[in-house]
């Protein structure tokens, strides 16, 4: 367990180091697909202030709506905000990546490091019921 608390904090280190990836095409998908929700998401903000602030007293819609907004004045903000959110994305399925890769080679090692110390140990666990055996072995002794 302490080896992998080391490998864990090792490889939060690593991701809070800067940010990096080498998959630059899926960093720019992530950053597409989060820029229309962000963008998606203002525009509906800043329609519903503008109609409010209107009195709502005439329906606008489409791109005369979009005309009388106008561009959105935090546009340079909004890219930042998808390319950091398409970022943590990978950083984050990456960062669990390890974290499970290390957890399964170290329970890998400790499932072969076990079955070398059964054989050793004579318990006659081979052949067809191994399982049978295993359960056997494992079961809780009721004798006083």
């Amino acid at each position: 367990m302490d080896d992998q608390r080391r490998n864990i904090k090792y490889h939060l280190c690593l991701e809070h180091y800067r940010p990096f990836t080498m998959d630059e095409e899926l960093l720019e998908r992530y950053r597409a697909e989060h820029l229309d929700e962000i963008q998606e998401a203002r525009y509906k903000v800043r329609a519903r202030a503008y109609l409010d602030k209107q009195g709502a007293r005439e329906t606008i819609s489409g791109e005369r709506l979009r005309k009388a907004i106008g561009a959105d004045p935090y546009q340079r903000e909004v890219n930042v905000m998808a390319k950091i959110i398409a970022y943590y994305r990978i950083a984050s399925a990456r960062f669990i990546d390890h974290v499970c890769m290390s957890v399964r080679a170290e329970l890998s090692e400790c499932s072969s490091a076990v079955t070398e110390e059964v054989r050793s140990q004579n318990l006659q666990v081979n052949g067809d019921e191994v399982q049978a055996r295993f359960v056997r072995l494992l079961a809780e002794d009721l004798a006083p």
